[in-house]
């Protein structure tokens, strides 16, 4: 018996990034590759983790939002945290455009802020939500 399965096109790959935990193929023993959405939320994930003066070579880059550990959590400071990120968003992550960007503190712990942004991918045309949780211990 000879079954023939329709088989779906190949993604075009418009951006592609290695997997930042440098995890392996078990099969081809390369490190595994990022593509398309996956590589933007790796680098926006990237951006957002990174403070000023973390990378020796280019101190701009990066954001300051571990200096939201330690502010009170107002409206101010949650508007002017997501003004900066646009910022620094649009500055170093020209893939994409921010269609919004919001921080909030959570309804559950009012020690985490949620940032959700929602942008389009310039070279596919989709849009795409990536959420990423800060949290304060204390």
């Amino acid at each position: 018996i000879c079954v023939i399965r329709q088989c779906d096109m190949a993604e075009t790959v418009y951006y592609s990034d290695f997997d930042v935990n440098l995890r392996m193929n078990p099969v081809t023993k390369d490190v595994i590759k990022k593509t398309n959405i996956q590589a933007i939320r790796q680098a926006l994930k990237l951006l957002l983790m990174t403070s000023y003066y973390d990378r020796k070579f280019a101190p701009d880059i990066g954001t300051a939002l571990r200096d939201l550990l330690f502010k009170q959590l107002d409206d101010f400071t949650l508007y002017s945290v997501s003004e900066q990120l646009k910022k620094s968003i649009g500055a170093y992550e020209p893939r994409i455009h921010i269609d919004e960007l919001t921080c909030t503190v959570s309804e559950i712990n009012r020690f985490q802020v949620e940032i959700k942004i929602t942008y389009t991918i310039l070279a596919i045309g989709k849009t795409d939500t990536y959420v990423y949780s800060i949290n304060r211990i204390r």
